[in-house]
């Protein structure tokens, strides 16, 4: 809305007997620049001739937004003037200046709604970036036996964030143009990312015109589920939002692999790599208490090389060509209490590349999910009820999708809930699952089934009992699963599947205001009924603790027994592990010191099958000096200096030690940096 409504006075009165007599007339003084105010502009508001101020003043209340901001304003010469004390947000804002009367009866003096833009062409615009640099000098190292691999004295990263947003015309018609990237520095190409000293991994770029929006760059075009991993693709899309019918309607063209840095481009250059299709969304049904929406996604194209990041280092030579569809339905019932959630989708792809003798595969995969709180959601009492199944046919393979795990259908279903009171919390979790694969019988495939199950729970105590109250605040949690994997089929040739794990864990911690500490219990075990790999039962015990001395100084320890028992051997193995840490903050978020110390010694003469007596230590410290703050459009300066130990001692094999050192100065910079200047 670009021009100042006009004023709407209305009288109001609670009790009958003030009905007749009407509020006084305020009126909001017309902006500096017709039709518009700034984010800093005074509110002025002209009080009628005729009202006694003086009378009226206490218990006249100025609101903005709803909030009241009396305390704020100031009366001059008639007028009440309010100067906000912070920039006013970009958009539609509301005053009203209502009169409290002693009598308990309301009269509205003035209601007015005004339009806060940039300028008469631009509603609003903002900017914010962040960039950091730092600089590593190796100081000084050692390393015996020596290393054959070169230190590398000196590095430098960087890395920033850039952000652009200008929107414009009114609030029900107008137009965005939104822009967003990351940059990546690194004095050595070799070690960044993308290969490039300076790069820009991401882009996104996005303008919109009413109903119509263009997006190019990095962008998530797709739920994640059976079609879509849900991740960023880069490409280009276009979105018209039909209001008539609730819906949208979205077409894309992104890259079939991931595009990192400048060299991407929009990802769409490379036919032999490249998806594209269509997405429609649609919510004919949505209420306080209901909603129902539904999806239908497209997508076909190709792809001819491994993903970035692969450890496949040659990219496949052969262009494989695909397609697949999906639709969703998700809704919400009963006070949105019940939400079912079905998808079914097909996919048809070419595993062994185009024109390579073999034709294109179907196949289909379905999900479904139920989920059911019994308690209102003004219950104490939090439950989840839910039931979830899924099928993936053996030869179900998506584009979008492709570390989706094929051939494989599994069932689940789980109770949780969590319960309030005036002494604590508790909380449990529990579930189900059912799992097979080789939905083909392939008889070149073992055909596996797994169940598992999970139970889990929690009690949270907000006092401490009476006779147990040194040792304070307690919470309680344990944590059971156990696993069952078996063989309906097994090829010749193959060592059956035929074993079971068993876990449990259980911690309890206490809380004191300046200190706490927790005990902790672990068993593992493994059967494996093939005799395959060794039957072994794993205990551990630890115990933590951590003291605030004051504000600035902060100590924590911590110890960890393991024992792991093969049971078949009649042998047993121990490990302990120690570990501490240390901060202190000498000068707060000027000065600052951290020390960390971990021992690791391993007791395993006895191991049947790797004989091993040694330990691991590390030990590192660091100091940091905040030379300068960072502030908006002001770089902050941080120096810090590290130093790092390793040393490892095989009693068995001396041949094996081997310890080391290294020291660092670190030198780096922030700015911070935001348009209008909110940051």
């Amino acid at each position: 809305m670009n021009k100042l409504l006009a004023a709407v006075i209305v009288a109001s009165s609670l009790p009958c007997a003030a009905l007749a007599q009407l509020a006084p007339q305020a009126s909001l003084q017309s902006p500096r620049v017709s039709g518009y105010y700034i984010p800093t502009d005074t509110l002025n508001i002209a009080l009628p001739k005729e009202a006694n101020l003086s009378a009226a003043w206490p218990s006249l209340s100025l609101e903005l937004d709803g909030i009241d901001v009396t305390a704020l304003a100031t009366l001059e010469n008639g007028q009440l003037q309010y100067t906000p004390a912070q920039r006013l947000a970009y958009g539609e804002h509301s005053l009203r200046l209502v009169q409290y009367k002693q009598d308990g009866s309301v009269n509205e003096w003035g209601y007015w709604q005004f339009d806060v833009r940039q300028s008469a062409t631009i509603r609003q615009a903002s900017a914010q970036s962040q960039v950091d640099v730092s600089l590593n000098q190796n100081v000084a190292n050692h390393s015996s036996p020596v290393s054959p691999i070169p230190v590398d004295n000196f590095s430098a990263q960087g890395s920033g964030q850039f952000y652009a947003s200008v929107e414009g015309g009114d609030a029900t018609d107008g137009w965005a143009l939104d822009g967003n990237a990351n940059l990546a520095l690194a004095d050595d190409a070799s070690q960044s990312l993308t290969g490039r000293q300076v790069d820009i991994p991401s882009f996104t770029v996005t303008a919109k015109q009413g109903r119509y929006s263009v997006t190019a760059g990095d962008q998530a075009l797709l739920q994640a589920g059976l079609l879509s991993s849900g991740y960023q693709a880069r490409g280009v899309s276009s979105t018209v939002v039909l209001g008539a019918l609730d819906s949208a309607v979205t077409v894309f063209s992104v890259a079939a692999n991931q595009r990192i840095g400048i060299d991407g481009g929009l990802g769409i250059s490379d036919g032999d790599n490249r998806l594209t299709g269509a997405r429609w969304q649609y919510q004919p049904w949505q209420t306080q208490n209901a909603d129902v929406y539904l999806a239908a996604s497209y997508i076909s194209g190709k792809s001819s090389q491994a993903d970035f990041g692969s450890v496949d280092y040659y990219a496949q030579p052969s262009v494989n060509e695909g397609s697949a569809w999906n639709l969703v339905f998700d809704s919400q019932f009963m006070q949105q209490q019940l939400r079912v959630r079905l998808e079914g989708a097909n996919t048809e792809y070419d595993f062994d590349g185009i024109n390579n003798g073999y034709e294109a595969v179907k196949d289909d995969a379905w999900s479904a999910l139920v989920l059911f709180q019994p308690a209102p959601p003004q219950s104490k009492v939090d439950l989840t009820l839910g039931v979830e199944a899924q099928r993936i046919g053996s030869y179900y393979y998506s584009l979008a999708n492709g570390q989706l795990p094929a051939d494989k259908k599994f069932q689940r279903v789980f109770l949780n809930g969590a319960t309030d009171s005036t002494k604590g919390s508790w909380y449990w979790e529990s579930a189900y699952t059912t799992e097979s694969n080789n939905l083909s019988k392939n008889a070149a495939f073992a055909i596996t089934d797994m169940s598992q199950w999970a139970l889990s729970g929690g009690y949270n105590q907000y006092e401490p009992a009476t006779a147990l109250a040194w040792l304070g605040l307690p919470s309680y949690n344990i944590a059971m699963r156990g696993v069952r994997l078996t063989d309906d089929y097994t090829p010749i040739g193959y060592i059956a599947n035929n074993l079971t794990t068993e876990s449990i864990n259980a911690n309890a911690a206490f809380a004191h205001p300046t200190w706490n500490w927790s005990l902790g219990v672990n068993e593992d075990k493994l059967h494996d009924y093939s005799g395959w790999q060794p039957n072994t039962r794993t205990r551990a015990l630890q115990a933590n603790a951590a003291k605030q001395f004051g504000d600035k100084y902060y100590l924590a320890i911590g110890w960890q027994l393991q024992q792991t028992r093969f049971i078949t051997e009649q042998v047993n193995t121990r490990r302990q592990l120690y570990s501490l840490d240390a901060n202190a903050d000498f000068i707060p978020q000027v000065l600052s010191a951290n020390i960390s110390v971990g021992v690791n010694q391993t007791r395993a003469m006895d191991d049947p099958y790797y004989a091993l007596r040694d330990q691991s230590t590390y030990a590192s410290a660091n100091i940091m000096w905040q030379v300068k703050q960072a502030k908006n459009n002001s770089a902050g300066l941080n120096l810090s200096f590290s130093v790092s130990h390793n040393e490892y001692k095989d009693q068995l094999y001396a041949f094996n030690n081997s310890e080391g050192y290294q020291a660092f100065i670190k030198l780096s910079t922030s700015l911070p940096s935001a348009f209008p200047g909110v940051l």
